[in-house]
């Protein structure tokens, strides 16, 4: 006992007949709401690639004043330094990561001491 083709066509017709009305009005109001919502994401996307296009220069060369100088080197021995406590905590073989973390620190005092 289920729906059979006969009982679609049924309820597709009475469906028309009583909300016919309304099809060229939902069509034509999410057709608009479609355009609206594409142009917003246009001018979204515009507005990205305009700040990347104004902050691009000025942010290589902000790294490349932060590349190898001893800040460089002392945030990768913190980061070493507490990566290899979490993994010495937590999988007993962090202590790799630690004498990394250790030799950056130590390039970093090298590195500001010059």
């Amino acid at each position: 006992m289920g729906l059979n083709p006969v009982h679609v066509l049924i309820f597709g017709i009475v469906g028309v007949l009583l909300f016919g009305s309304w099809q060229p009005g939902i069509g034509k109001s999410r057709r608009q709401r479609y355009r609206e919502f594409r142009n917003g994401i246009r001018e979204l996307r515009d507005q990205i690639s305009i700040r990347d296009q104004q902050r691009g220069p000025a942010m290589r060369e902000h790294f490349k004043k932060f590349l190898w100088t001893s800040k460089f080197w002392a945030m990768l021995g913190v980061v070493g330094c507490v990566s290899g406590l979490y993994f010495q905590r937590v999988a007993a073989n962090g202590s790799g990561l630690w004498c990394l973390g250790l030799i950056f620190l130590g390039a970093a005092y090298l590195e500001q001491q010059e």
